[in-house]
C-alpha cells in the first residue's frame, strides 16, 4: 500500500508545474475513480483456507487473490474550498479464491467476494495552496456483497448474500488543474462489510485516483 501511495504522490508532484492558477471553485461536480481494493491478506487467506482443509483431511493448492480493480463514480458539491458532500455509486472489485484439491479426491474450488454499493460522505479539504489541499472524508457505505461459490463437484446451496450499512473514512491530496478539472489521490477504508454468521465481517481498504470535473 505505501509504494501505492508513494507513486500516487509523485504523479500528483509532476502534474503541479502544469496545473494552470486555479480559482476558488464552488458548485456541482461529477467524479470517476479508479482503485485497488484490499479484501484482506492474501497469505494468510491462503493459509486459512488450507488449514480448514487440513482439518477436514483435505490437501489442496490454494490461491487468492484479495486486491482486485475497484471503479466508482459520484456526483457532488463544493460548499466551499473547505468543505464538500459527495454521493458515489462504487464496485469494490472482485476478491476471488481458487482452490486445487487433490487428495483425497480430485476437484477444483472458487469462492468470490464482490462488494458494491453506494457511499454518501463529507470531506473537509485542508489548503496548503491555491491548488493543492489535503482532504479527509467520513460518511456511510450501503452494500451488498456478492459472496458465491463454483465447483466441478456438487457443493449445494449458494451462500447467502449480505447486505447492510456501515461507515467509511478517507484521507488524501487534491489538486486543482484549472477551474474545472481537479484530481485526488487516497485511501478509503470501509468497516465491517459483510454478515457475521455468514460472509463474515471484513474491513476493505481503497487506494484509489479520481479525477473530477465541475459543473
Amino acid at each position: 500500500m505505501r509504494k501505492k501511495m508513494f507513486v500516487a504522490g509523485l504523479f500528483l508532484c509532476a502534474a503541479l508545474p502544469l496545473a494552470a492558477q486555479a480559482d476558488n471553485e464552488h458548485g456541482w461536480y461529477g467524479a470517476l475513480s479508479l482503485g485497488v481494493s484490499s479484501y484482506g491478506n492474501s497469505q494468510d487467506d491462503e493459509d486459512d483456507i488450507r488449514s480448514q482443509l487440513n482439518s477436514q483431511g483435505q490437501q489442496a493448492d490454494v490461491h487468492v487473490d484479495d486486491n482486485p480493480a475497484a471503479l466508482g463514480v459520484g456526483l457532488g458539491y463544493h460548499f466551499s474550498d473547505n468543505f464538500a458532500l459527495e454521493a458515489d455509486y462504487l464496485d469494490l472489485g472482485e476478491a476471488t479464491a481458487h482452490v486445487h484439491v487433490f487428495s483425497p479426491s480430485d476437484f477444483f474450488l472458487r469462492e468470490r467476494l464482490d462488494a458494491s454499493g453506494v457511499t454518501l460522505d463529507a470531506i473537509g479539504l485542508a489548503p496548503l495552496s491555491e491548488r493543492v489541499s489535503l482532504f479527509g472524508k467520513l460518511g456511510l457505505f450501503s452494500y451488498n456483497l456478492d459472496d458465491s461459490i463454483d465447483s466441478d463437484v456438487p457443493t449445494g446451496p449458494q451462500p447467502p448474500d449480505a447486505r447492510g450499512t456501515t461507515w467509511d473514512w478517507g484521507l488524501g491530496v487534491q489538486v486543482k488543474i484549472t477551474r474545472t478539472v481537479g484530481i485526488r489521490a487516497g485511501y478509503s477504508n470501509y468497516h465491517g462489510v459483510g454478515d457475521a454468521d455468514t460472509t463474515g465481517k471484513q474491513n476493505i481498504g481503497l487506494v484509489y485516483g479520481q479525477v473530477y470535473l465541475n459543473f
